[in-house]
């Protein structure tokens, strides 16, 4: 038992006195601790905002070739490989006149995967126009003109903005033609001087 109680004793000495020799005080540590979780809680809730995820996805450089996939499964192929879902409301896009299982032959290289999918809009259809709008979730692709069916009002409040500017009565008169006719026949060459 002695020798236990001395055993403990000595690792509890050499543990206190190598406290001091770290250089570091308990609360110096614990501050630095708690600083070191923050930065780690602020860095994980960064990458857990889904925006960022998709924007950071969409910035990635791909490579993505089709050949003789329809319009359909190429979108979902790039879905799959990006890692971003797509929204995409196929009955509407077919009354619009895009035909889902059109042909595609694309072979593109070291690619943005936001400039690959322009390339796919652009190849869905020759006479219509798409819009892609980037959402936290994902993307939602559309027709241009059906996008522009849906209008947003967005109200905003402006009288923090707004000046109440007051009337000036007390304001100096100024005379024009006087400052004029006094800065033209001041200083001049000898010649006779026109009216204006």
């Amino acid at each position: 038992m002695r020798i236990v109680m001395a055993a403990l004793w000595c690792v509890l000495l050499t543990g206190l006195s190598a406290t001091p020799a770290a250089g570091q005080r308990l609360s110096d540590r614990i501050d630095d601790y708690r600083e070191r979780q923050a930065r780690r809680e602020r860095a994980e809730a960064e990458s857990r905002r889904p925006d960022l995820q998709v924007d950071e996805k969409l910035r990635r450089r791909i490579d993505f070739a089709v050949d003789g996939v329809g319009v359909r499964d190429a979108l979902e192929r790039w879905s799959a490989q990006t890692g971003v879902p797509l929204v995409i409301n196929w009955l509407a896009m077919e009354e619009d006149g895009v035909d889902p299982d059109l042909e595609l032959q694309i072979d593109l290289a070291e690619q943005r995967a936001d400039r690959v999918l322009l390339w796919l809009m652009e190849s869905m259809s020759t006479e219509l126009k798409f819009v892609a709008e980037v959402e936290p979730w994902g993307v939602r692709l559309r027709s241009k003109e059906r996008a522009n069916r849906d209008v947003v009002t967005r109200v905003y409040d402006v009288r923090d903005l707004l000046v109440d500017v007051p009337s000036f009565t007390d304001a100096p008169e100024f005379d024009l033609r006087a400052a004029l006719s006094n800065t033209s026949s001041g200083g001049g060459s000898g010649g006779g001087s026109g009216g204006g």
